[in-house]
């Protein structure tokens, strides 16, 4: 039986209306999974893509937040010759013409925002499969799908509503972190521009090599500022000043072998770099890097978590995303750990 329906079938009197609104659902779902189209003065076939980025996947919902998504996916497709999917995903209850409207409008929405003669854009609309609770649920679980067909290497999302009351299970933005491993970019910057200085927080682990790599990859030309938290214990209580000194010193000679490690195999012109080394927990020194720093993109790495787990004690990516001062890229390398 569908869980979203259960309240219903607890009548008997209502299970055919039941079983006749699930089959009605079943037939525009199908009509609704051809929901799609191409545009561009310059098509090319879907997958065609010698970015380093790859396919760009941005996920909207056609509110003005959302848009700012398609926006700085479309500045970056541009900067890196890479191939955009605009995708909405829809309530399975929609009925077709609703979702033909739902991608003109879409498409329309692209045309204002995008240079269609320097880019290709996939479009589509689709509902989540109806047998999930609820629709944020149904359409992490759906994003993701299209991600893996369409090999997606990133995805965009505008900065979401910012609710009062958290979702139990998170929001959009946090199950594609703890269900996915594709990197996730949360677009805040508005107009979008290449970015210019890029933080990325370092904790000496494979997580930040890759976090590394990716901010050279999607801002190679931008000022890099590498910051590390030392000193703090997992009971909150700081080292003695004299090992704190130690302690900086090391992390300052670790991010140096990290940036050699990583960026000079990348080659070209080396970047500006510098360093950001504090006492303090991670989110805090993160937090007074980002406001001495000015930066339009932080970039960090995370592994996923339960969802119970994360409601409860949090993360350094998820109190960054919940009230992000400019973009954010978040690296999620959970199924790809030993």
């Amino acid at each position: 039986m569908k869980l979203r329906s259960f309240s219903a079938i607890l009548e008997w009197n209502t299970i055919p209306l039941f079983l006749a609104k699930n089959r009605e659902r079943a037939v525009f779902g199908e009509k609704m999974k051809g929901l799609s189209s191409q545009l561009g003065a310059k098509l090319r076939p879907t997958g065609d893509d010698s970015s380093a980025l790859g396919k760009l996947l941005v996920a909207t919902n056609g509110s003005q937040r959302a848009n700012l998504g398609i926006r700085r996916a479309a500045q970056l497709g541009m900067q890196h010759n890479a191939g955009l999917h605009v995708q909405q995903i829809v309530n399975p209850e929609t009925r077709l013409p609703e979702g033909e409207g739902c991608l003109q409008a879409l498409e329309q929405v692209i045309k204002d925002a995008v240079n269609l003669n320097c880019l290709t854009v996939d479009v589509g609309v689709c509902p989540y499969p109806d047998y999930f609770i609820d629709d944020e649920t149904g359409r992490a679980s759906t994003l993701l799908d299209i991600a893996s067909k369409t090999a997606a290497l990133l995805i965009v999302l505008g900065i979401h509503r910012r609710d009062k009351i958290r979702p139990l299970l998170g929001t959009l933005t946090e199950r594609l972190l703890r269900e996915g491993d594709v990197p996730l970019l949360i677009a805040v910057n508005d107009p979008p521009a290449a970015y210019n200085k890029v933080i990325v927080a370092v904790d000496f682990s494979p997580l930040s090599e890759q976090a590394l790599s990716m901010a050279l990859s999607i801002a190679p030309d931008a000022e890099l500022v590498l910051t590390h938290a030392v000193g703090a214990t997992t009971d909150g209580v700081f080292v003695a000043d004299g090992a704190m000194e130690k302690a900086v010193t090391e992390a300052e000679v670790k991010l140096g072998a990290l940036w050699e490690q990583v960026v000079k195999p990348v080659g070209g012109t080396m970047p500006p770099v510098s360093l950001h080394v504090k006492q303090g927990p991670p989110q805090k020194i993160l937090r007074q890097a980002i406001a001495i720093e000015q930066p339009d993109l932080v970039v960090m790495g995370t592994r996923g978590r339960s969802a119970i787990v994360s409601t409860v004690l949090g993360s350094v990516a998820q109190n960054i995303i919940a009230d992000p001062q400019s973009d954010v890229l978040v690296v999620n390398f959970k199924r790809t750990e030993k």
